[in-house]
């Protein structure tokens, strides 16, 4: 008789386990991304409405939804073949934040890359225009191309002979940045699209985990200046080599 009134006990005790944990599950925020499979899924999520990143994990079975050839090493031979490129980079070791960001040339570049050892100082080197003649864009995000669709609607004639047509070349750069580099809460494009592929190491990326126009809006103006006033939080998503965000 003690063993069934245990067992009864038991039982209830499992019961109210699993409706706290249904309540609980319940209860769970939305996702914090919409996860991309393969080019159909990411077709397919911009034709619809979002107000969360598409995110596509590059796996070692499925591979990367672009097929990032460039290295640092090959970017870095590349620029140096501009012997007087200069660049803007985010100097960590300036105390003054207003100050942080300065010329440098390839030298610097090249050289600080090729220093072994992790002391050195935190470069970020910003906004290096890809003119390699390379397009990184996945095909679907070029698709969908908001002036570029404008564009095709306003030429009617696609032929060769007589068309008007002047082919829009999209502007795509590339940052450069070692261990330690970090970019303040900030927002791109006016909050309309911002994509990046990792192609080479990792960045460790943070978004508010819910965009409303408010959001955009505070970030715009606000910036990094108060982040505790993103009232529903932080997202942080770790970028690997092939990963689009």
């Amino acid at each position: 008789m003690d063993k069934f009134l245990n067992d009864k006990r038991c039982e209830s005790r499992k019961n109210s386990v699993l409706q706290e944990l249904r309540s609980t599950v319940l209860r769970l925020p939305p996702e914090d991304f919409i996860r991309l499979s393969d080019m159909a899924s990411l077709q397919d999520a911009l034709l619809k409405s979002f107000n969360i990143p598409l995110f596509h994990r590059a796996a070692s079975d499925q591979g990367s939804l672009v097929y990032p050839k460039l290295r640092i090493a090959g970017a870095i031979k590349y620029l140096a073949e501009d012997q007087k490129a200069a660049f803007h980079v985010y100097d960590y070791s300036i105390s003054n934040p207003n100050q942080r960001t300065r010329r440098a040339d390839i030298q610097e570049l090249q050289s600080h890359f090729e220093l072994p050892g992790t002391n050195k100082t935190a470069l970020n080197f910003l906004d290096i225009e890809n003119r390699t003649g390379i397009t990184f864009c996945p095909l679907a995000l070029s698709m969908a191309n908001i002036m570029r669709r404008l564009d095709n609607l306003k030429e009617h004639d696609k032929g060769n002979i007589g068309v008007n047509w002047i082919p829009r070349i999209e502007k795509e750069f590339f940052v450069l940045s070692n261990k330690h580099s970090i970019s303040t809460i900030h927002v791109d494009t006016g909050g309309t699209l911002t994509w990046v592929l990792i192609l080479e190491g990792r960045k460790i990326w943070y978004y508010p985990s819910r965009t409303t126009s408010q959001t955009v809006r505070w970030l715009g103006l606000a910036g990094s200046q108060a982040p505790e006033n993103y009232e529903d939080g932080w997202v942080k998503l770790e970028l690997q080599a092939g990963d689009l965000l």
